[in-house]
């Protein structure tokens, strides 16, 4: 639309992190005749920055763990004006994204230098971590989900496109069981995740008193459509086998892709609240080619552009 032919302008640079070979950096390069920065944990044979010279840009390759990134320390962006990309950046390579971009200064934004857009590919979210995850203060003031609720989000995030996933067969799954929770808990952690995920993303709390007020209200909603709901007195364990086992496969991939977008939802309102920026999902693919294919795009509020 108009907002996306606006932020492809010269001149801009191209920031893809996790970037390979630099495949989507050298289209973007021909496309748009913007100079290019790629960054990477590691090397590649056979990469496409020759190309990207050979189309009359410049490219800056840095090598290096996206949790160490800060991006307003890259010369080649300070006083430029640049988009971030990403095709796929793993469970929590996303959150390393997101932070590295915490550090930029959005009162400095202008027409001419500053973050003018992201497109970042989300996936793999059943491999985000409580440490990295840059949407924990929302989860927990949201929807009261902790760190053991987050593991188990995560977990269910798998579901989405593999709903065997959670059986014993992996270490990871088995270590998982030992501390999974009973079925009551796993009901009232799946009706938060239904309800931060049917959220409207243009009403994403970002201060801390829409937070606090919209915690309350999911709590509540969350107790009304939990079913069979208890209180925590009665809660009686049972074998871990048996906590899903009420849950079709249907069932199970529908909690996975409601888990998936919780977890974006926590990414949407980091953006929105420490980066003052507008998000937007989109999918880019139809599910028969991927189950992975929703694009998390932001864009500078109006007025901060």
């Amino acid at each position: 639309g108009g907002a996306t032919t606006a932020i492809v302008q010269s001149p801009i640079v191209f920031l893809e992190m996790g970037a390979g070979k630099g495949g989507l950096a050298s289209l973007a390069a021909m496309a748009f005749k913007c100079d290019v920065v790629m960054v990477d944990l590691g090397t590649f044979q056979n990469s496409q920055d020759r190309y990207i010279r050979k189309a009359g840009s410049s490219v800056v390759r840095i090598q290096m763990d996206l949790r160490h990134l800060v991006v307003k320390e890259i010369e080649m962006l300070k006083e430029r004006r640049y988009l971030v990309a990403s095709k796929h950046l793993c469970g929590c390579a996303t959150d390393f994204a997101l932070r590295a971009l915490s550090h930029e200064d959005r009162e400095s934004r202008s027409g001419t230098k500053g973050l003018t857009g992201i497109a970042i590919a989300t996936c793999c979210h059943h491999r985000c971590e409580w440490a990295s995850y840059v949407g924990k203060e929302y989860l927990i003031k949201v929807a009261g989900i902790d760190k053991q609720e987050f593991a188990k989000v995560c977990q269910w995030a798998s579901w989405a496109t593999n709903e065997e996933m959670h059986h014993t067969g992996s270490k990871r799954s088995s270590r998982s069981s030992r501390n999974r929770n009973n079925l009551h808990t796993c009901r009232s952690t799946n009706a938060k995740v239904e309800e931060i995920a049917q959220q409207d993303s243009s009403r994403v709390p970002t201060s801390e008193v829409q937070l606090r007020a919209s915690e309350g209200q999911l709590r509540t909603s969350a107790c009304e459509k939990a079913p069979n709901h208890s209180p925590p007195e009665h809660h009686h364990q049972r074998p871990p086998s048996q906590s899903f086992h009420h849950w079709t496969r249907a069932e199970k991939k529908r909690i996975g892709m409601l888990s998936k977008r919780a977890l974006d939802k926590g990414r949407e309102w980091f953006l929105k609240s420490q980066l003052g920026m507008e998000t937007e999902f989109v999918a880019y693919v139809e599910d028969s080619t991927s189950l992975e294919n929703r694009l998390l795009m932001a864009f500078p509020s109006v007025g901060k552009s």
